[in-house]
């Protein structure tokens, strides 16, 4: 996409990560919002822990590799800070055994945890007073992705993405982040 054709986006946000075979979206995108979040509120943006909760809410209530929900990572970060990517890296890439829980040096911690209504007037209003957006999407057209702008009814939510910014180019469209790497 070329950058004339976005009227918005997120400028604080860390560069693409990938989850690797590990089913954790869920917390990829979570920990994406909250990276935002620090930088908007406190001018430094840091790469955050998305091992420390995989590990931490491991069959309470999310399960690892296998799924999850992004509200309960951040419902988890409401109680607990959040360590750095450097000193809780991740290590579950080609779905390994999840490691135990550790305490480590926290960075920032969650205020609160606001759902957007499905309104795209309000989400674009939230995004940017707030920062990104978690969305949860169906997976199935992205695998085969090229370029362009993606139609569809995503009907079966598989897969959850952070919504970074919107643009006009030939038609309305919504510009996301993804955890599958930068290829």
């Amino acid at each position: 996409m070329h950058p004339q054709t976005m009227i918005g986006e997120v400028k604080e946000m860390t560069g693409v990560k990938d989850q690797g075979r590990c089913g954790s979206c869920y917390v990829f995108f979570a920990v994406a919002c909250i990276e935002s979040m620090h930088a908007i509120r406190h001018g430094e943006l840091r790469d955050l822990s998305v091992q420390q909760v995989i590990s931490c809410t491991y069959n309470n209530p999310n399960h690892g590799c296998e799924s999850g929900w992004s509200d309960k990572v951040i419902a988890y970060f409401m109680n607990h800070t959040i360590a750095s990517w450097e000193d809780y890296p991740y290590t579950v890439y080609n779905k390994e055994p999840i490691p135990p829980c550790e305490e480590k040096p926290g960075v920032t911690k969650v205020d609160n945890l606001d759902q957007v209504a499905k309104n795209e007037e309000t989400m674009k209003q939230t995004l940017f007073t707030n920062g990104p957006l978690v969305v949860y999407i169906d997976a199935e057209p992205l695998k085969m992705y090229q370029g362009g702008i993606i139609h569809s009814a995503f009907n079966n939510f598989t897969h959850a993405v952070t919504v970074v910014g919107y643009g006009t180019d030939t038609e309305d469209h919504w510009v996301v982040k993804n955890s599958w790497g930068t290829g």
